[in-house]
């Protein structure tokens, strides 16, 4: 899914403080890829495994989670950039009882280096999803 967002102005025979807009212009603000969408997906520097263990090492099992016996999966949003940096992150499907915002703080501790998403030969911003586990052991 390619998300794009577009900002069209259109006026015609507008007058903002005595100016007159006669014409209307198109202004390309940005294109976000989706992995699926790249021909290369964003990967970090390190490896993933390394990834796997610098984040979970940032992340401390929430004391409500385990006084509640709560387990699952936490997926988390990011968005990697041309210079593989990340702009942007969120919970895209969390389970609560302080998981999510673990996770969260967690990954962005990581502070990690991505290598950008290819598409037709061009980096390009990309829209990331992964997932981290709770399990109670």
């Amino acid at each position: 899914m390619i998300k794009t967002i577009v900002l069209t102005v259109i006026a015609l025979g507008i007058s903002v403080r005595g100016q007159s807009f006669n014409s209307y212009k198109l202004v390309k603000i940005d294109t976000i890829y989706s992995f699926t969408d790249v021909d290369d997906s964003p990967e970090p520097e390190m490896g993933m495994p390394d990834l796997y263990k610098k984040w979970s090492s940032n992340a401390r099992y929430p004391a409500a989670a385990r006084r509640n016996g709560v387990e699952g999966r936490v997926i988390i949003y990011f968005i990697v950039d041309e210079t593989g940096v990340i702009q942007e992150s969120g919970i895209q499907e969390g389970i609560g009882h302080g998981c999510d915002e673990v996770t969260l703080e967690a990954f962005r501790k990581a502070k990690v280096k991505w290598k950008p998403g290819i598409k037709d030969g061009k980096k390009v911003k990309v829209r990331m999803t992964m997932p981290f586990i709770f399990k109670l052991g």
